[in-house]
């Protein structure tokens, strides 16, 4: 059985919105979990931001590392995870929208390399948008090059997003 915890500590102060746990110690594949293992975090952001100076924190925070992408990019999230996830509430515009816009966010930010503190590239944008508007969802998914401490040098991060 999986249990969900609500902010998962990660790197320093920071914590990730979710994470799903087992409920009691387990092999799995080749690899050891215990219930104090996340085997998925999931971090949470509203779309569009909640204020004009946090417009862009689906991707990135900037200088504040308070970006979705950019803290699994950084390695401030899931360290030790190869795939993680971001669900995305949709308040206003569509899934589309967002899509589009997120795409055009990173493509500014690889154009611009020394406006993050990180490295983004036109790779780093999310892959086709599967749209489900009659259950009100849509699904993609983003690989991204990582720095930091983390196991392994890249990340899949499944973006999941729901109107409300």
């Amino acid at each position: 059985m999986m249990q969900f915890m609500h902010e998962e500590p990660q790197q320093g102060h920071r914590q990730v919105d979710l994470s799903a746990s087992l409920t009691e110690s387990r092999l799995i594949g080749a690899c050891q979990y215990s219930i104090y293992d996340p085997l998925l975090l999931l971090e949470g952001k509203r779309l569009p931001a909640p204020s004009r100076g946090r417009e862009r924190e689906y991707v990135t925070g900037l200088n504040d590392k308070s970006g979705g992408i950019q803290r699994f990019k950084l390695g401030l999230y899931a360290a030790n995870q190869k795939v993680a996830g971001i669900i995305g509430y949709i308040q206003g515009e569509t899934a589309q929208h967002w899509h589009t816009t997120i795409n055009s966010w990173i493509e500014q930010l690889s154009r611009n390399p020394g406006q993050d503190v990180c490295r983004w590239s036109a790779r780093d944008k999310l892959n086709t948008l599967e749209n489900d508007p009659r259950n009100g969802v849509a699904t993609c998914s983003s690989r991204h090059k990582r720095s930091g401490s983390t196991i392994t040098a890249t990340i899949e991060l499944h973006h999941l997003w729901v109107n409300m």
